[in-house]
């Protein structure tokens, strides 16, 4: 009986598989705090549901750290990168200290082009889990160095401070060290626009990016162009997209910075989910490091017409921390292989999954 059953799960296995696309490229989006109630937002603030929740397959993550039920973002995004739970603060290392492998640095070795955008700094927690080892979150101009020979092609985030001598203890001019590797460097959305092949740097403001208001189409003309550009390889690409400061609204409950952060990020994932549709061989996951605020929505909200919703919702929204929570986040997914991602899963098995596709 136990070998008919395997065989059964071989079958199943093989036969979900006919047909599919191979997931050339991934598109890995991270809304950073963003939580099930963050997503449901955009339906009492927008008045349509957020473009993620059209996806064919949707699971749930658990966020906890290796000690933490709690975790923070570092160690969040290096679970989301590399497969491995380690301790908060650290940058993709274990607990000991020792490397793990991230999915750019995998990606790389195979061949693929790599991209990250973000709208915090490039050095901070999530980004940094991607292409730095660190003891430390903190090690923000030691990250800035790492960046520069992590062989990622297409990188875009704020505080060009960590990259200048001037404001370096070390002195190091990381900007020159880019240029000597062949890096394009700009400072304005404007010139990334104009770019027109890899690799690319784009340090867009000198310290922390200001809120969507000001930083205007930041997102929209990075992703686009991180999408033209790294597209253009034949063995595919792998893009992680951040919506940085959702995050940040939710630490200081303020709704409305949340609802723009989020309308924000809603426009990177449909850029992605259009994009995929064009290119059936590209796999779009959408999810979270961790949930921030302990968001909730009085249940009397959907008593009310949409319009309603959106004049009152500040009456209906309850926070119940300043900081991180343990709850667990959705993830979204689209493209081939997406039914992998159904279900309750670790943060961690997200990028094995990938990982298994890819291989």
């Amino acid at each position: 009986m136990k070998k008919i059953v395997a065989l059964f799960l071989i079958l199943m296995t093989v036969w979900a598989a006919v047909g599919q696309e191979q997931a050339k490229n991934v598109i890995l989006l991270i809304g950073d705090g963003m939580g099930a109630e963050q997503v449901r937002s955009m339906k009492y603030t927008a008045g349509e549901a957020a473009i993620m929740t059209q996806f064919p397959h949707q699971g749930w993550s658990m966020t906890h750290s290796l000690r933490d039920s709690v975790t923070d973002s570092a160690a969040g995004g290096s679970a989301l990168s590399t497969g491995k739970k380690t301790i908060n603060g650290r940058i993709a290392d274990n607990e000991d200290g020792t490397p793990n492998e991230t999915l750019l640095e995998w990606a790389e070795k195979h061949g693929k082009s790599t991209g990250i955008v973000v709208t915090v700094p490039i050095t901070h927690a999530t980004p940094a889990a991607f292409y730095a080892h660190a003891p430390s979150r903190k090690m923000n101009q030691e990250i800035a160095n790492q960046l520069v020979y992590s062989g990622v092609d297409f990188a875009v985030g704020g505080n060009w401070c960590f990259f200048r001598p001037e404001k370096r203890t070390d002195s190091k001019n990381l900007i020159d060290s880019l240029k000597a590797r062949n890096y394009q460097v700009v400072f304005n959305t404007n010139e990334l626009a104009k770019i027109q092949q890899l690799p690319v740097v784009a340090l867009l403001t000198e310290n922390d990016p200001p809120k969507v208001e000001e930083r205007g189409d930041w997102t929209t003309i990075a992703v686009t162009k991180a999408l033209d550009l790294l597209s253009t390889d034949t063995n595919g690409f792998f893009l992680m997209i951040e919506g940085s400061q959702i995050d940040w609204g939710c630490h200081n409950n303020d709704f409305n910075h949340l609802a723009n952060e989020m309308a924000d990020f809603n426009n990177a994932v449909t850029l992605a989910y259009r994009f995929a549709q064009n290119h059936p061989e590209t796999l779009v996951i959408v999810t979270a490091d961790h949930e921030t605020g302990g968001l909730t929505f009085d249940k009397k909200i959907d008593r009310l017409s949409p319009k309603k919703q959106q004049k009152k919702v500040l009456k209906y929204i309850h926070w119940s921390t300043g900081g991180h929570t343990a709850a667990n986040v959705p993830v979204y997914a689209y493209g081939p292989y997406s039914a992998l991602f159904e279900g309750v899963m670790e943060n961690t098995d997200i990028p094995h999954k990938i990982l298994k596709i890819w291989k």
